[in-house]
């Protein structure tokens, strides 16, 4: 007998229904009981609903979800995503976006973030991780400017972890998460999420919101988890994305002290940032707010989250520090 999936299935226009106003923030959980709990609560206060969507689970995630719920009945709505979905970077992914596949989409990624995101019952949405944790100071000062125009997108980026001898400190060189796929976002059938190749990615529709850089407002703890936050991922196939990472991440991530990281110059951005390095543009400019600013105006999207969150760097590591005693003890 065939399975119904008649109420797993996308459709775009759920999303111009009436919203109420608020922040919706959206998850898409598959066995994330290392940091769900932590990544939820320290977001609660920040946002007016979290849609938990999980999929795929055999750890404690459901358990986990149902005590949050009961404890914030107002707030945390769960909701079980039952067909199976094809991980990121797998054969069956590209053949989604290659529209050739002979698989029913409720079995992408795409369908599933979009069945979340379709949840949500606010003007304003973001997708949640559930192994990032909120840098209390940042995100409570980009939350009131979200607050009073949620007409625009709004970037933001994290510090990835990583531990090393019992330290925790940040992953010197794969030190930030966020280079343009996190964001808030007014909610509407303008933008929503289709195929890539490797994942899934934001449609936005044109003519597109104005963006803003808002900063670091996350500490990103993948590779804290089990497996350093593969096991998700579909590593088997040699020609992913992810496949090539493993290396690196398994065997080849540096350890730098948080203090240290915190004091990196201007001038040696493009040696903690990755990202920054690709763009071969001269760290110097960082020291010239006018030359920042216009660079980011006539620039895309990637080039212009890099350098805004280099330009930003010092004043976002002033609110990680403040709370780093206290998310040390958190994380230990």
């Amino acid at each position: 007998m065939k399975t119904d999936y008649t109420k797993y299935r996308f459709n775009k226009a759920i999303l111009d229904e009436k919203k109420q106003a608020g922040i919706s923030a959206f998850m898409r959980i598959k066995n994330g009981e290392d940091f769900l709990q932590l990544a939820i609560e320290s977001h609660i206060n920040f946002f007016d609903e979290i849609i938990a969507c999980y999929n795929g689970c055999t750890d404690n995630t459901e358990k986990i979800l149902q005590k949050l719920q009961k404890k914030y009945p107002e707030k945390v709505k769960i909701y079980h995503y039952q067909p199976k979905v094809y991980s990121v970077g797998s054969k069956e992914q590209k053949s989604f976006a290659d529209g050739n596949s002979k698989i029913d989409e409720v079995h992408s990624f795409a369908n599933y973030s979009n069945f979340a995101l379709a949840k949500t019952t606010k003007k304003i949405a973001l997708k949640l991780d559930d192994d990032h944790l909120a840098v209390p100071e940042n995100i409570k000062k980009a939350i009131q400017k979200v607050r009073e125009n949620g007409n625009k997108i709004y970037t933001f980026s994290g510090i990835n972890l990583m531990s090393e001898n019992g330290k925790i400190g940040v992953a010197k060189n794969k030190s930030f998460a966020g280079n343009g796929d996190h964001f808030f976002f007014p909610v509407s059938s303008n933008i929503y999420f289709t195929h890539h190749p490797e994942y899934e990615v934001f449609h936005i529709k044109k003519p597109r919101p104005k963006k803003e850089y808002l900063g670091l407002l996350y500490l990103h703890l993948k590779y804290l988890k089990k497996h350093k936050g593969l096991a998700n991922y579909n590593i088997t196939n040699p020609d992913s994305y992810y496949h090539q990472q493993i290396e690196t991440v398994e065997n080849n991530l540096e350890f730098i002290d948080i203090e240290k990281f915190a004091k990196i110059k201007p001038e040696d951005f493009n040696k903690i940032d990755e990202a920054f390095k690709q763009l071969k543009i001269n760290s110097n400019i960082l020291n010239f707010p006018i030359l920042v600013k216009a660079i980011s105006l006539i620039s895309g999207r990637f080039r212009s989250i890099c350098v805004k969150r280099a330009f930003k760097f010092k004043q976002d590591m002033h609110g990680i520090l403040a709370n780093w005693q206290k998310t040390q003890k958190i994380l230990k």
